[in-house]
């Protein structure tokens, strides 16, 4: 399974069926957002390296990559200015707003979570609604090497390139 972006999926399916209000669905998909969360938790343990368990926790994907064209006639109804490719998360982010604690307390997600603590990897959130957007200062993930960076560097961003 060579595939980074199966992660997110597992992750992203793991929202949407936590999300579920229905009465009558709401045990078998509590169920089913666990088997995602297992899954995701299964399959990050492919990989050691940590600059790639890096790259899969914090790329950002489009959330609305490969929906109906139902779902997004209804964004678009409920926001005006509803641009589907703009709206991106990560693996790390479905991961907190999913609070999926199986798939945190990981080994492989504690690494990467240390990494970000100890500034051996930097990482900002890409986000769409800042106020002042500075997204076109993308850069690979990479270690952070402080013989390199200047003595006020507020500016580090690592941000995962297109191509990886």
């Amino acid at each position: 399974m060579n595939n980074k972006s199966t992660v997110f999926c597992f992750l992203l399916n793991r929202v949407y069926f936590i999300r579920d209000q229905n009465f009558s669905t709401a045990s078998l998909n509590k169920s089913r957002a666990t088997l995602c969360e297992i899954l995701a938790t299964r399959t990050i343990r492919q990989w050691d390296n940590l600059i790639e368990l890096s790259n899969i926790l914090i790329t950002s994907w489009p959330v609305f990559s490969g929906c109906s064209n139902e779902v997004l006639a209804k964004g678009r109804e409920l926001k005006d200015e509803f641009d589907e490719l703009e709206r991106v998360g990560n693996a790390m982010e479905m991961a907190v707003i999913s609070d999926a604690k199986i798939f945190v307390k990981s080994a492989p997600c504690q690494k990467v979570i240390s990494a970000i603590w100890s500034g051996t990897i930097v990482y900002t959130a890409e986000s769409a609604h800042s106020l002042i957007r500075d997204s076109y200062k993308r850069t690979p993930i990479h270690y952070y090497d402080p013989r390199k960076a200047p003595l006020l560097d507020h500016y580090r961003l690592v941000v995962l390139s297109s191509t990886m």
